[in-house]
């Protein structure tokens, strides 16, 4: 009886203060950065970045901004909050890193941004 207490009391223990008994960090599964693609599904330089990242296993978010207003005016309000933007259009995809807006960026622009 008293092997049945303490192994409750343990288990209890254990799962109130979140100790991982096998060793894994459940955070080790999410990425350390974020990565959104604001672009269209028509667009093929929208398509080759997506295709990069997946091949590199990187994790992104797409948002198609024919898709939803929404979509598209989170992305221009990225865009005119950036220090680049100069008025007028911009070149698709626009990759938003950690809080970093890209004009059509390479594989290397965007991994030195995570």
């Amino acid at each position: 009886m008293k092997k049945i207490v303490l192994s409750s009391l343990l288990a209890l223990v254990l799962f109130t203060f979140g100790c991982d008994i096998f060793g894994e960090d459940s955070e080790s599964d999410s990425p350390s950065y974020s990565i959104i693609i604001y672009g269209r599904e028509t667009c093929g330089f929208c398509r080759s970045t997506k295709s990069v990242l997946d091949e590199e296993n990187l994790s992104y978010t797409f948002k198609d901004i024919d898709e939803s207003t929404e979509n598209q005016q989170e992305m221009w309000n990225k865009v005119y909050d950036s220090d680049w933007y100069e008025d007028g259009g911009v070149g698709l995809p626009i990759v938003y890193v950690n809080g970093t807006v890209m004009e059509r960026p390479t594989l290397e622009e965007i991994k030195a941004e995570m």
